[in-house]
């Protein structure tokens, strides 16, 4: 049940030891995972480290409207600290 997580959470420690590659592709199955589970909160989670791992290559934008789609799924009125973090990184 919280299998997406657990691979985002595997991407972040590959983040931290500087092997983007790996962390690139948890981030992409933990998305692809939490979508298919429809998690809508673990797809949020996984798309926004996608997002800022994107951004901290020089690039993101594809990965930027991904989670645009996701962040536009949620109420407006929805203010939780996950959301208006995703909201300023595409601010």
């Amino acid at each position: 049940m919280h299998l997406a997580e657990i691979i985002r959470l595997r991407g972040r420690l590959w983040q931290a030891t500087g092997r983007r590659s790996q962390a690139r592709l948890c981030f992409e199955r933990a998305v692809t995972e939490a979508h298919a589970q429809d998690a809508r909160l673990f797809e949020l989670n996984a798309a926004r480290d996608l997002a800022r791992l994107g951004i901290a290559a020089g690039g993101g934008s594809m990965e930027r409207e991904h989670l645009r789609t996701i962040v536009d799924w949620f109420p407006a009125s929805l203010d939780v600290p996950v959301l208006a973090e995703c909201r300023a990184l595409l601010g």
